[in-house]
């Protein structure tokens, strides 16, 4: 039998710029107090592994009784301690979708990426059944609708994604194309220039 070579998943390496600000996102997100329905789920989670019920736990309920866990204080490591494990992405525009869905958690606001990927059954590829053309990341913050549309390197915007975006400006939404980590400070001038126009 001849050996065969294993394909090794290309990772794409992070500028130190970009690392800190993930870091920083991150640290962000972990130190914001939790809401009153987050507290009501972090009892109810608490209860079941006090009653050695965490086994009925799914891992979508494991992995966000952690999060709440340790964002409630009762776990959270001091900010020395904190681990600086970065997880790895194989492209950049991966890393950017995660960067501008942690922003808008750090923030309080109410973010989703948006999987357009189609899955495998049986070998035959299903598509996700996701509108052509829709953002990549969608966040809702105070009221207003913003869409991140990632676009890396050669990438452009296809006629289905213009199309999107005339839709969300038509209707008082915001649309930003991220192409660098430089799509944080245009989010933060988003907001502020959104709550000037509130106030006045």
């Amino acid at each position: 039998m001849k050996n065969q070579a294993k394909k090794v998943k290309k990772v794409f390496r992070l500028t130190e710029a970009e690392k800190r600000l993930y870091m920083k996102l991150k640290q962000a997100y972990d130190s914001t107090p939790l809401n009153e329905t987050e507290r009501k789920i972090l009892a109810k989670y608490d209860k079941l592994c006090s009653e050695g019920r965490w086994a009925e736990m799914t891992k979508a309920e494991n992995d966000l009784h952690k999060d709440l866990h340790k964002r409630s204080g009762k776990g959270r490591l001091p900010d020395h301690a904190m681990p600086s494990r970065i997880p790895k992405f194989t492209r950049k525009s991966n890393f950017l979708q995660q960067v501008v869905f942690l922003w808008g958690k750090s923030k309080g606001f109410c973010p989703r990426i948006i999987d357009v990927k189609g899955t495998y059954v049986d070998g035959k590829y299903i598509q996700s059944g996701a509108t052509k053309g829709v953002e990549d990341v969608q966040i809702l913050a105070e009221g207003l609708f913003i869409a991140v549309e990632v676009k890396v390197g050669r990438d452009k915007m296809s006629a289905h994604q213009e199309r999107q975006r005339e839709l969300i400006l038509r209707n008082c939404g915001v649309y930003l194309e991220a192409k660098d980590i430089d799509i944080v400070d245009r989010l933060e001038e988003v907001m502020a220039e959104y709550r000037r126009n509130r106030e006045d």
